[in-house]
């Protein structure tokens, strides 16, 4: 029997750190509270570099990497294959809820995952500083790293295969535990030399160490026995709703028109929606809303200025290089680190915004927009997108919480 009735898909407008987390939550709170039923979050991209906020309307807080956003109102998550899984990460966030007596419902784990070993993070920080003043603005997780040693089998001294979580679970202690020997002296050390002309340097203790791949395989197989594995994506049609939480945002995507600059290996548009529900047997849908989330004004992390066409052509919307004094204190997710940098801000292009919006508005899905942080900065509501008729929705945040959003529906 196929339950599924209403996809949502929430989606970063911009660079990312819109507000993906409090929609996620919003929409998901909403529909239990109005129909009722059970409902799934899936991570649709990225890995443990996502930090997603929740607030409680009780002053409860949590960033969520490997659960979805909607765990706090009652959903579940599903983890796909198009999501990098990090074992060390995801069991101290499984702690950090457990301790907040917010033990997760049903966590479901595609066997195709790639998994992200300490190697791959501990790369990513060699790699990031031996680039000065170049870095790319990394999180510091090793998505990137993880991916190009998946596809790295042409790479000098490569002969480890890379492993899906599926793959890695049906080893022993002991071959997991040469296999990550593996990847960090057979295939980091010559990758770091020959494409980076780096080495692990003061990490070299770390990589060598036992202590830490044993500390790996236990969180691994404590994550193995926390989710359930599955196959194929078939376990949405189960659910009476589903919401898609992208990560990052669209100005991150390098394939959309006109991005160039720092961006991401991953697909932050309706790609992976696409090709994820395309393996749902026999799913029927009454009701498919895409929600883009942008703040009321524009803000970009890492490396590379916010790009011209992107800032409003006032005087106000000059990128500001300090936070400006109407930023209320952010989450813990956007203070200054060496990787990322400070925060920028600026002024939104609405038009430039509205493209962003339409060029992804393929796919069957009825356009909606969210805009947070409106009790720091008042904006411009765009009512209507020039030959692209109306917003489903306009949901309006003037706080953290769910209950800080208003909602407008089918706007004139």
């Amino acid at each position: 029997m196929v339950n599924l009735k209403d996809i949502k898909v929430v989606i970063g407008a911009n660079y990312g750190d819109e507000g993906k987390g409090l929609i996620t939550d919003y929409l998901v709170n909403e529909y239990k509270e109005t129909y009722g039923g059970k409902g799934i979050v899936i991570l649709t991209n990225g890995g443990a570099q996502r930090g997603h906020t929740v607030v409680t309307p009780e002053g409860e807080e949590h960033i969520f990497h490997h659960f979805g956003s909607g765990t706090f109102a009652g959903a579940d998550t599903y983890l796909p294959k198009q999501f990098i899984v990090n074992p060390m990460i995801f069991m101290k966030e499984y702690s950090d809820l457990i301790r907040k007596c917010r033990i997760p419902k049903d966590i479901w784990l595609n066997v195709d995952c790639l998994v992200s070993t300490p190697y791959d993070m501990l790369a990513n920080a060699v790699i990031e500083n031996s680039r000065g003043d170049n870095r790319h603005g990394s999180v510091g997780v090793g998505i990137w790293e993880t991916l190009v040693r998946a596809k790295a089998k042409s790479l000098p001294g490569f002969d480890v295969e890379t492993k899906t979580v599926s793959e890695l679970r049906d080893m022993s202690d002991e071959e997991i535990d040469k296999y990550l020997l593996n990847v960090a002296m057979i295939y980091y050390v010559p990758y770091l030399s020959n494409e980076h002309n780096t080495t692990f340097g003061s990490y070299a203790n770390i990589v060598s160490s036992e202590s830490l791949r044993r500390h790996w395989i236990n969180d691994f197989r404590n994550m193995c026995s926390t989710c359930r594995f599955i196959t194929n994506n078939n376990v949405i049609s189960t659910y009476d709703f589903a919401v898609f939480e992208n990560a990052q945002g669209l100005l991150l995507d390098k394939s959309l028109e006109g991005i160039e600059g720092h961006t991401t290996p991953s697909k932050t548009d309706l790609t992976y929606v696409k090709d994820i529900l395309e393996g749902v047997s026999g799913a029927e849908y009454v009701r498919k809303e895409v929600v883009f989330v942008t703040r009321s004004y524009l803000t970009k992390h890492g490396a590379g200025d916010i790009l011209p066409e992107h800032i409003a052509d006032w005087e106000a919307g000059k990128m500001l290089s300090n936070t400006p004094e109407w930023v209320k204190d952010d989450d813990e997710t956007n203070v200054p680190n060496d990787y990322q940098g400070t925060l920028k801000y600026a002024n939104i292009n609405w038009e430039d915004l509205n493209f962003r919006i339409n060029s992804v508005e393929k796919y069957g899905f009825k356009p909606s927009i969210a805009i947070t942080h409106l009790d720091e900065a008042p904006c411009l509501i765009m009512q209507d997108r020039e030959g692209n008729g109306v917003f489903k929705h306009i949901y309006l945040s003037y706080g953290r919480t769910r209950k800080d959003i208003k909602e407008q529906k089918e706007t004139k």
